[in-house]
C-alpha cells in the first residue's frame, strides 16, 4: 500500500506539471485555468509532504507554504467554473488568502500542543475550511433552474459527485485515522486517490469549457471600417442564437427568456451606451436590465454569441472608439477617445485596441480615409 501510495503520489505531480505546462502555452487564459493552477499546484505540494518528509527543514517549510491553497483554493476554481471570469473578484480572494494564513498560523502555533493559542486558530481554520468546502459544492447547485441544457446538467451533476464523493471519503478516512493510527496508510492512499481524482476531473471540466467558449467565439473580427464596427455592436442574431442554444440544448422557454434578456442588454449597450462607464460590472448591468448576474452571463453567451461579459463590453468600446478615430473632421486626442469610449486609462485602452484591430490606434486614425458616415457615427458616440 505505501508503494502504491507513493507511485500515485508522484503521478498526481506529473499531471499537474503537465498542466501547468499546457496552461503556460496559452496565450489566452481564463480566470478557472489560472485559479486551476495555483489549486493544482498547491495540492501537488500538499500530496508530497509526506513523500518528502526527510528533506531539509527550508524544503518542508516551502511545501507547507505551497500547500495552503486547496480547499481554498478549489472554492475559488467552483466559482469560476460555474460564474464565469466575474465568479472571482478581490473580496474572494482576500477570504482564501486569509485561510491560508490560518493554516500557517495553525502550523506555527502546533508546537505548544494544546495551547489556547493553537486550540482557538484550529477551531477558526475547522470553520474557515468547511465552510469553503460546503461553498464549493454549493456552486454547482446555484443557478441550477437556469440551466436546462443536458451538457451544463452533466458537468454539474458529476462536479457534485466526485467532489461530494472525495469530500466525504477524505473526511471519513481522516475520522478513522485520528481514532486508530493503524488507518493512517490507508487515510494517505485515499487522500491521494481523492487528489488523482479531482484533478482529473477538473481538467475534463475546464477543456469543455474551452470547447463551450469557442463553440461561441463569434468568427468575425471589428473590420477597419468604422461602420462595419458600429454594425458589430448590433450583436442580437437570433438564427446565430438559435444554433448556439442548440449546443446547450436550452429548451424553448428558457431560450425565449435568454433572448428578452439578451434584447435589454443590446439596448443598454447601443442605445443606453453602458459600456462608457469604465467601472461597469456584471452585476450593474443585471440591475440595468432588470434580470439575474447569471441569465445576463447566460443571455451574453448563448444569444449575443460573446466568450464572457468583458469580451462584449470591450467589443462596443471599441467599435465606439474607431468611429471617433475615423471622423476626419476631428482631432480628439486619443487619451480622451479612450475615456470617451469607456475605458479608464490610456494603457488597457491601447492593449485592447490592438488586440482586436491589429493595429495602434493611432496607426488605425492615420490609415482612416474621408467617410461621412463615420462622421454621423463619432458624433453619435462623442455627444451621448
Amino acid at each position: 500500500m505505501i508503494l502504491l501510495t507513493s507511485v500515485l503520489s508522484w503521478t498526481v505531480v506529473a499531471i499537474v506539471l503537465v498542466g501547468l505546462f499546457d496552461l503556460l502555452r496559452r496565450r489566452t487564459k481564463t480566470v478557472a485555468e489560472m485559479v486551476f493552477a495555483v489549486f493544482s499546484g498547491s495540492l501537488a505540494m500538499a500530496v508530497l509532504q509526506p513523500e518528502l518528509a526527510e528533506s531539509p527543514g527550508w524544503v518542508l517549510a516551502g511545501l507547507t507554504i505551497g500547500g495552503c491553497a486547496t480547499c481554498n483554493g478549489y472554492w475559488l476554481f467552483a466559482r469560476a467554473l460555474f460564474r464565469g471570469d466575474d465568479g472571482v473578484r478581490w473580496p474572494q480572494v482576500a477570504i482564501a488568502v486569509g485561510i491560508a494564513s490560518l493554516i500557517l498560523l495553525n502550523r506555527a502555533t502546533a508546537a505548544p500542543a494544546g495551547s489556547p493559542w493553537h486550540t482557538a486558530v484550529g477551531a477558526l481554520l475547522t470553520l474557515a475550511s468547511s465552510t469553503v468546502l460546503v461553498l464549493a459544492f454549493v456552486e454547482a447547485v446555484r443557478g441550477w433552474a437556469d440551466h436546462c441544457g443536458a451538457a451544463e446538467r452533466r458537468l454539474r451533476i458529476m462536479f457534485m459527485a466526485v467532489y461530494g464523493a472525495c469530500v466525504l471519503s477524505a473526511t471519513l478516512i481522516g475520522a478513522l485515522a485520528t481514532t486508530d493510527a493503524a488507518w493512517q496508510p490507508a487515510r494517505r492512499l485515499i487522500v491521494v486517490l481523492c487528489a488523482l481524482s479531482i484533478l482529473t476531473f477538473s481538467q475534463w471540466a475546464l477543456r469543455l469549457r474551452r470547447q463551450q467558449a469557442s463553440t461561441n467565439a463569434r468568427p468575425e473580427r471589428i473590420t477597419d471600417a468604422a461602420p462595419n464596427a458600429s454594425h458589430a455592436t448590433s450583436a442580437l442574431d437570433l438564427d446565430s442564437a438559435t444554433a448556439q442554444a442548440s449546443v446547450f440544448a436550452t429548451d424553448a422557454g428558457v431560450l425565449t427568456e435568454l433572448r428578452s434578456v439578451a434584447a435589454a442588454i443590446d439596448r443598454a449597450m447601443t442605445v443606453d451606451r453602458l459600456y462608457r462607464n469604465p467601472e461597469l460590472r456584471t452585476a450593474d448591468l443585471a440591475e440595468h436590465v432588470r434580470s439575474t448576474e447569471h441569465k445576463v452571463s447566460r443571455a451574453i453567451s448563448v444569444v449575443l454569441g460573446e466568450r464572457n461579459f468583458n469580451q462584449l463590453i470591450n467589443r462596443h468600446r471599441i467599435a465606439c472608439a474607431c468611429a471617433l478615430l475615423a471622423d476626419p473632421a476631428s482631432r480628439i486626442p486619443i487619451i480622451d477617445i479612450a475615456h470617451t469610449s469607456g475605458f479608464a486609462s490610456l494603457g488597457p485602452f491601447n492593449r485592447a485596441f490592438k488586440a482586436t484591430m491589429g493595429c495602434t490606434p493611432s496607426a488605425y486614425r492615420a490609415s482612416r480615409p474621408p467617410a461621412h458616415d463615420d462622421r454621423d457615427i463619432a458624433g453619435s458616440c462623442a455627444t451621448r
